[in-house]
């Protein structure tokens, strides 16, 4: 769990916040350390109806969390127009973005739905399913802990 120290001085409120005390926790498992550790990968979760956006970074073996600010709700973060550089995103409404990070949905669903669903916007599919195991090895840990 990310301590309040830590969230203050990174910054993070909101949605970006949420997203990086659900991820922290994988910064002390030793089995994301190793199954990461050669890994560079940058996911931008994009809420559809938020001001925020959060770019999760995966970089040897951690992970980040680094908020990003729109200047209208349903902006399109475009990888380089925006400069943010990102390798999948992910744009959904907030209450979907919440329900993937507590593991409540799908990403795989989600992606399946992309072809349907106008209103979500899937970019890197492959990519995306790292940030899937990463989940997976997230409810190893909580499961694990009890």
């Amino acid at each position: 769990m990310a301590s309040k120290e830590e969230l203050k001085e990174k910054g993070l409120r909101g949605f970006a916040k949420v997203v990086y005390t659900q991820l922290a926790p994988l910064n002390d498992n030793e089995l994301f350390k190793e199954q990461y550790k050669e890994t560079s990968l940058k996911v931008l979760l994009n809420p559809n109806d938020q001001l925020k956006a959060a770019l999760i970074i995966f970089e040897n073996g951690t992970v980040d969390v680094t908020e990003y600010k729109k200047s209208e709700p349903t902006m399109n973060l475009v990888k380089r127009k925006n400069l943010i550089g990102y390798d999948a995103m992910l744009q959904v409404s907030t209450q979907l973005l919440f329900d993937i990070v507590s593991g409540k949905a799908s990403v795989v669903k989600l992606m399946k739905d992309d072809v349907k669903d106008r209103n979500i916007k899937v970019k890197g599919k492959l990519k995306l399913l790292k940030l899937l195991k990463a989940f997976t090895l997230l409810e190893k840990t909580d499961e694990s802990s009890k």
